[in-house]
């Protein structure tokens, strides 16, 4: 709880994983994927229920182990390639308020992002609590590429600006910071969720991670990566 809110957390993990074959259960250094996301929602100040939403009972079992509540199986209908996890997210919500309660908040922490820590939770939570009328918020990072100082070819087979006032900005060190999402975090307050299906259409907060906490394991390169960053 925080500032008088209650605030769930909600880990997804389903048993599918194309890109890195049982990736959630797969270990990364001396223990599983997922628990990495789960020690670091129970060590945080803020939260008072973790959560994981699974299709697969290897996984719920481990998440039982680290702490974390299953409260239901995901439907295998939210388990596919092509779900979409907003379907997932206002799933949950319907099942805790026909089932348990409903939270004033909810966090989204996806498994996949293991150097994000209690402490970059409880600082975005403190962020969205500390800002007026902010109603989501989501972590980024700075890209890698700024996209001033992209070109694309146009039609007619020549290359041109990406970004159509990039000519303003002629020196790199005066381009605009540009952001982008790494999927670490995902807060929202509860009721504006279940009314937008989307983080993004209020007035939404940027939590702004390094990249190495921004690292997003989608693939075997990402995860050896990842255990390069464990042991520097």
């Amino acid at each position: 709880m925080i500032n008088g809110k209650t605030v769930l957390a909600i880990v997804p993990a389903r048993g599918g994983s194309k890109g890195i074959p049982g990736k959630n259960i797969k270990l990364l250094g001396e223990k599983p994927l997922i628990s990495w996301t789960i020690e670091a929602a129970k060590e945080s100040k803020s939260i008072d229920k973790v959560i994981v939403s699974t299709d697969s009972e290897e996984i719920a079992n481990l998440a039982k182990d680290c702490g974390a509540e299953i409260p239901f199986m995901r439907p295998s209908e939210l388990a596919t390639d092509t779900a979409l996890i907003v379907d997932t997210i206002l799933h949950i919500q319907h099942w805790f308020e026909e089932n348990d309660k409903k939270y004033d908040y909810f966090i989204l922490l996806q498994p996949t992002s293991p150097f994000r820590t209690a402490m970059h939770i409880d600082q975005a939570l403190d962020q969205v609590f500390r800002t007026s009328k902010a109603q989501s918020l989501v972590s980024v990072k700075i890209v890698d590429e700024n996209p001033y100082s992209m070109r694309r070819i146009n039609s007619n087979g020549f290359i041109e600006n990406f970004m159509s006032d990039s000519k303003q900005y002629p020196r790199r060190q005066d381009k605009p910071k540009v952001y982008i999402v790494n999927g670490a975090i995902y807060i929202c307050e509860w009721d504006i969720y279940l009314k937008d299906k989307n983080f993004y259409k209020r007035n939404c907060l940027p939590y702004i991670m390094e990249e190495k906490n921004s690292l997003d394991l989608d693939s075997l390169l990402d995860w050896k990566l990842a255990e390069v960053l464990l042991n520097t």
